[in-house]
This record gives C-alpha cells, sequence and structure tokens, in this order.
C-alpha cells in the first residue's frame, strides 16, 4: 500500500477478504474496483480483462436508501457490514440519514469521512483507517464493528470504537501495537498516519524489536492466546 501511495492511488475498500498470500509469503491486495487517483492523475485505475472474476470482488451491493422508512422497511443481510457497499444519494431524508454523494467501501472498516460520502476529503489516510481496522482484527480477533448495516454506518460516520483495552484483556498485546493501531483508527484524519509508508515505519520499529516500553512485571504470557493473522497484517503494511 505505501508502493501505491506514494503514486498516488488510493484503495478504499482495504479488508482482509482482499487480502491474499502467496505461496511464499508473497502478499496481494485485490480488488481496485474502488480505487482512486489523487493529485495531478488523470489516468483511470486499471480494469481486469474481460471475462476475469475477482472473487474478492463479490458481493457488491447497491442500496438506494429514500428515507428512513424505506431504510427500516428493508432487512439487512448479515453480510452486508463485510460486503463492498455502494449507497446511492437519498433525495429527502432527516438531518440523521443524509448522505451526499455516495458511500463506498465496506462499513465495517470505513474510515469516518468515507461513511460521511466525502470523496473530497478521503486520501491516503482512509487506507490507513482501514489498515487500522485490519490491525485491530489481527490483535484482537474481532472487528471493530459488527451489526446491523445502519447502526455500522452511523458508528463509522462517527468515529466511535470499542474499548481496546476491555477487548484484549485476555490477549498479550505490546504497548507499541496498541499505540500503531490507535493511531491508524483516529476519528480526526490529521492525528492518523499520513500514509502507509509512515505507518509501516512504526511497525518496522516494532518488527526490528526496538521497544518503547520496559517490562516491570514478569507475566506467564503462554497461557494467554496469539493471534495467527497478525504476521500477515504486518506484512501487507510493511511489505515484509
Amino acid at each position: 500500500m505505501g508502493y501505491a501511495h506514494a503514486r498516488g492511488v488510493i484503495h478504499r475498500d482495504l479488508k482482509p477478504q482482499n487480502i491474499m498470500l502467496g505461496d511464499f509469503g508473497e502478499v496481494f491486495v485485490m480488488d481496485w474496483g474502488l480505487a482512486k487517483i489523487l493529485g495531478d492523475f488523470s489516468a483511470p485505475p486499471s480494469t481486469p480483462p474481460t471475462g476475469s472474476v475477482d472473487p474478492a470482488s463479490v458481493p457488491t451491493i447497491i442500496l438506494p436508501i429514500t428515507s428512513p422508512t424505506a431504510a427500516a422497511e428493508r432487512p439487512p443481510r448479515s453480510t452486508e457490514v463485510d460486503a463492498t457497499l455502494v449507497i446511492a444519494e437519498p433525495s429527502a431524508v432527516d438531518s440523521a440519514m443524509t448522505l451526499h454523494g455516495q458511500v463506498m467501501g465496506t462499513p465495517a472498516y470505513m474510515a469516518p469521512e468515507q461513511a460521511r460520502a466525502g470523496s473530497e476529503s478521503q486520501d491516503r489516510r482512509t487506507d490507513v483507517y482501514a489498515l487500522g481496522a485490519i490491525l485491530w482484527e489481527a490483535l484482537l480477533g474481532t472487528p471493530i464493528r459488527a451489526g446491523e448495516i445502519h447502526s455500522v454506518l452511523t458508528s463509522a460516520r462517527a468515529g466511535t470504537l470499542p474499548d481496546f483495552d476491555a477487548c484484549a484483556r485476555s490477549r498479550r498485546i505490546e504497548p507499541d501495537l496498541r499505540r500503531i493501531c490507535l493511531r491508524a483508527l483516529a476519528p480526526d484524519q490529521a492525528e492518523r498516519y499520513q500514509d502507509a509508508a509512515a505507518m509501516a515505519e512504526d511497525l518496522q520499529v516494532w518488527l526490528d524489536g526496538r521497544r518503547n516500553w520496559r517490562l516491570v512485571q514478569e507475566v506467564d504470557f503462554s497461557l494467554l492466546p496469539d493471534s495467527d493473522a497478525l504476521p500477515a497484517m504486518l506484512s501487507l503494511v510493511a511489505g515484509r
């Protein structure tokens, strides 16, 4: 992702389903259908050859929401918070449901500015937020958001998160990883890493064993569960 960001391209739909591992440890980022070119770049993102199907791009759900009543009458599907959504602009809704433009992405991993449909404010830090959400899931074993789609979108717009320490109570999470994760998930874009490369730098420091803390109490960590997904997540961001 640092490579893409350096060339002015953001993904806007990063999630575990769009990350694949090769037979020799390679990390592939899939499904660039919602990618956006920033700055002065004018060439559109490449499209897959005709006839090819990217499994990670399915399903894409289009939800025209015209009113809170219509939204309430439409039963949500349990998979929607993990699916890529394109929500059309409503014509007349109350202030609590107003969406400007289109909401595009996956609600469970959306940054606040993405959930608010503000495409002009989406930049590299929007991807950083999604990377933080993936890191959260790798560290804690649960997504930052789950449940009914409209409540998940409301939570995403507000940038609210579960309490990290409460979720991590039974896990071995080093302070540096906690700090990296929460910085990437900052609701305010200015407080996040500015791009994936900056986040990768801090992760590389951790991978190299340079800690910003010291152990003051011996704890038997062997009784606590590890996360099998963590090495793959660190490779995705750090490019190893």
